[in-house]
């Protein structure tokens, strides 16, 4: 996410603020999908409750899942990315 906003001059040093902006100006817009950024706030949640739950169990199953979802997630966002890069003749 923080690839994207570099592009349109923004940054946070929180991940709320990082999450906020990836949505204003890539979500709202069109550029992304809802779809993939409501699978990336999965993702992200599952990362909070890991972190930050105390006695948190992420069964082997949600883990397999979670690991295909960004690989997917990722892939996605590498394809428009370098899109928005090309059209903004950035190298």
């Amino acid at each position: 996410m923080k690839a994207f906003l570099a592009i349109v001059d923004k940054d946070s040093s929180k991940h709320t603020g990082v999450v906020s902006l990836f949505n204003q100006y890539f979500i709202k817009t069109g550029i992304v999908s809802e779809i993939s950024f409501k699978s990336i706030q999965s993702l992200m949640d599952l990362r909070h409750e890991g972190d930050y739950q105390d006695f948190a169990k992420i069964t082997e199953e949600e883990a397999s899942g979670a690991i295909e979802s960004a690989k997917m997630i990722i892939k996605n966002l590498k394809t428009i990315l370098e899109k928005l890069l090309e059209v903004n003749n950035i190298k």
